[in-house]
Parts: structure tokens; C-alpha cells; sequence
């Protein structure tokens, strides 16, 4: 709510729109524990993505740190959101440990879909998650 932010009525809002679309879908997720700004917590059975757009063919390494067990896939889309291909895998770690993994994106690739899921019996911590042209 526009309240929550201390925006009044009739108010001048400057608004900063930044290249690329960015989505999340958050499920059966709470909220990150004070003072971790960025940190995921995924409870057992959830899982959370993001759209990157922008992708052209080439290597790339998506990173993050992860507390547990998470599977991940990188799904990489034509103009027209058709898959191309995608790279897939799941990483275990006993506390916050990062991990860097490198994947293709195959010709006339677009955007990427990136997606972190837990297991029907297992939660995680996810932060600072990157997706970097190599």
C-alpha cells in the first residue's frame, strides 16, 4: 500500500524503469530473517524463479550460495518463450557455501528462465543469486 511508504494523496512519484523483466514466484516461502536483505528462506516444497531477457548465445554462470539441498534449472527461451534447451541439476550443502555452475545458451536464445526449488521434505536459504555472461 501506497500508506505504508508515507506517499501522500496527490503526491509527485519519479519512478526509475530499468531495462529487462524481472518476475517471481514465491511459494509457500517466508520472509528472510532480519538482516539478511536478500537472503530466500524456501520451506520444504517451494520454489522461486526470475525471467533474465537480454540472453544471446554464449557462456554464462549462474551463482549463488545455498544452505541445503536445492535443485536448479536454467531454461533457455527464443524471442517467442519456445525452450531451446535447458541445463538442470541440484547442489547439498550443510551451511552457506556458494556455487558457481556454467551452462550454454544455444543460438537465437532471447531470455533465460531460472528456477530454485526444495524438495517435499527439505528447506533452504538461497542469497545472492548471479547470472553473468562468461
Amino acid at each position: 500500500m501506497l500508506a505504508d511508504y508515507d506517499i501522500q494523496k496527490e503526491a509527485t512519484l519519479h519512478l526509475v524503469v530499468s531495462t529487462g523483466v524481472v518476475t517471481y514466484n514465491f511459494v509457500y516461502s517466508s520472509a528472510p530473517p532480519l538482516g539478511a536483505e536478500h537472503l530466500a528462506h524456501l520451506a520444504s516444497g517451494s520454489s522461486i524463479g526470475q525471467t533474465v531477457t537480454g540472453v544471446a548465445a554464449g557462456e554464462y554462470t549462474i551463482g549463488f550460495y545455498s544452505d541445503g539441498i536445492v535443485s536448479f534449472s536454467v531454461e533457455f527461451l527464443d524471442a517467442n518463450g519456445t525452450a531451446l534447451s535447458v541445463v538442470s541439476g541440484s547442489v547439498t550443502s550443510e551451511q552457506m557455501e556458494p556455487f558457481a555452475l556454467r551452462c550454454t545458451a544455444p543460438a537465437g536464445s532471447a531470455s533465460a528462465s531460472i528456477v530454485f526449488a526444495t524438495g517435499e521434505s527439505e528447506a533452504v536459504f538461497l542469497d545472492l543469486v548471479s547470472f553473468e555472461r562468461v
